[in-house]
């Protein structure tokens, strides 16, 4: 695993030039829409700010204020509330536009960083098993169980991991419109670099190791 501050690319969404023989099998990116909604759950936090501005109003208007100041009240939280809908949805962008997910013939890079550029690097020989995570619309994320004897930072990669999954983080290609294009181009990738070792799930929050279950890798889709 490494971790790398690049100023420049060589090669877009690489910290540097690959060694000869290896090759870029994909390149992706979170789609900034999913992004908002399975990342900072926009929709849910809109909500949330449209019954608080509804009860603001409701109990204005019972504690005797008049319309125009209940109003008023109501106003100042739904301003609040559109200005938190703003930084959410701009920070879900800047996430979209800075990341990209990169699979070469022998690993996964992951460049991300609105403010600071970083790179995270995983060799398949490290990853144990990997799963997609559906929504009902097919999109979804691609997340990655390595090997225990390797240990990466949540922190670190936020929001590039599986939500919740503290104690052993899971690298995850998140907020993609077609994860199963990725999963199929991994499942060969392991293949050929480790034969055997690992097995994709389309069932969404499983995971297969290799040496479990007789489900077949992902195939891709385009």
């Amino acid at each position: 695993m490494s971790h790398n501050e690049f100023e420049d690319e060589p090669v877009r969404g690489l910290p540097k030039r690959l060694p000869e023989g290896e090759t870029i099998l994909w390149q992706g990116s979170p789609e900034a829409g999913l992004a908002m909604r399975r990342i900072f759950h926009l929709p849910w936090v809109a909500g949330y700010f449209a019954v608080l501005v509804a009860w603001k109003l409701q109990r204005a208007l019972s504690e005797g204020s008049d319309l125009a100041h209940a109003a008023l009240e109501a106003g100042t939280l739904a301003v609040i509330g559109s200005v938190a809908l703003g930084l959410l949805a701009a920070i879900g962008w800047g996430i979209a536009r800075t990341t990209i997910y990169t699979l070469t013939s022998k690993r996964l890079i992951v460049r991300f960083g609105v403010a600071l550029r970083m790179s995270v690097t995983v060799p398949y020989t490290k990853i144990d098993s990997a799963a997609i995570r559906r929504s009902r619309d097919g999109s979804g994320d691609l997340s990655l169980t390595l090997s225990k004897s390797v240990r990466v930072s949540y922190l670190i990669l936020w929001p590039h991991v599986r939500p919740w999954r503290f104690l052993y983080p899971q690298p995850s290609l998140r907020a993609l419109r077609n994860p199963e294009v990725p999963a199929g181009i991994l499942a060969r990738a392991m293949e050929a670099e480790a034969p055997g070792q690992i097995r994709l799930s389309p069932v969404d929050d499983v995971a297969v190791p290799a040496t479990q279950g007789q489900r077949e890798p992902v195939p891709a889709n385009g």
